[in-house]
């Protein structure tokens, strides 16, 4: 079974106490693919699963977000 991540707030960056966001809805994960269209070239696509929802959304952030990483391969 896949097991969503979410992701984590520390207490310094956000509030007073750490925050789980989402932990066990979305599953947030790196691609291997730069995002060619940023010119500063530190952006990468992730991928968001969302639990009960086929499918997935593809976005571009910012390679200093810690995401979680799953090794996958194309299935023929």
């Amino acid at each position: 079974d896949l097991q969503f991540g979410g992701f984590y707030i520390t207490a310094e960056s956000y509030s007073q106490q750490p925050i789980d966001f989402y932990a066990g809805v979305y599953g947030f994960y790196w691609t291997a693919t730069t995002d060619e269209t940023k010119s500063e070239n530190n952006f990468a696509f992730c991928r968001k699963i969302v639990y009960n929802k086929s499918g997935y959304e593809q976005k571009s952030i910012a390679k200093g977000h810690l995401l979680n990483v799953r090794c996958v391969r194309d299935v023929k």
